[in-house]
């Protein structure tokens, strides 16, 4: 009886595999380094966008640091709320619309999450804090901000190991270049409008 050889996947190729085409190898017997070095740039196709006025602000999903992670550490990752509250008040905010300056009422959420991780018989513990804004709205309940808040945990505790690190030069330069806008609108003064002198 003849046996099928299959061909060892490389890190790359298992990675690449599991990330785009969700295919789940072996993957102990993945050198964990070359799993999280083929980690530390972001593939574009995994780059999201979020417009805040006219600047895009780049940021990957919580579903994608979620499996980075899950495939760094063979699936040995487990999760625990430790703190979590809400905090409720009003913010003043820019409306790039009718280019007024206006306040919203805000539910925050903010948790505090501690991560550990399994590689090789060693626990690797990661706690970190993350937070979520809700905004007035009759479809989102206190419960979905906090859902979000602890989703985005998973995005801040990838970036402890270099997952997603990559965006945070972007994301710095286009949150500075929504402040100094808003800034300037701050400064500039309405011209009067006066009829013409003939």
């Amino acid at each position: 009886m003849e046996q099928k050889v299959t061909k060892a996947l490389t890190t790359k190729e298992a990675v690449n595999q599991y990330m785009v085409k969700n295919k789940i190898e072996d993957f102990t017997v993945l050198p964990f380094h070359e799993k999280l070095n083929l980690m530390q740039n972001t593939p574009a196709m995994f780059i999201k966008e979020r417009k805040i006025g006219k600047t895009s602000v780049p940021y990957i999903e919580h579903s994608f640091a979620e499996k980075a992670l899950n495939l760094a550490f063979n699936f040995n990752v487990s999760n625990e709320v430790v703190e979590s509250g809400f905090r409720e008040y009003e913010e003043a905010y820019y409306d790039y619309q009718t280019k007024e300056k206006k306040a919203r009422k805000v539910t925050e959420a903010e948790c505090m999450v501690k991560f550990t991780f399994k590689n090789n018989g060693v626990d690797i513990v990661r706690t970190v804090y993350s937070s979520h804004k809700g905004f007035a709205n009759p479809a989102t309940t206190r419960g979905d901000v906090m859902k979000s808040a602890i989703s985005k945990s998973w995005t801040v505790v990838a970036r402890t190991f270099g997952i997603g690190a990559d965006l945070k030069d972007k994301e710095e330069k286009a949150i500075n270049e929504i402040e100094q806008r808003e800034d300037k609108q701050e400064t500039v003064k309405p011209t009067k409008s006066f009829a013409p002198k003939f």
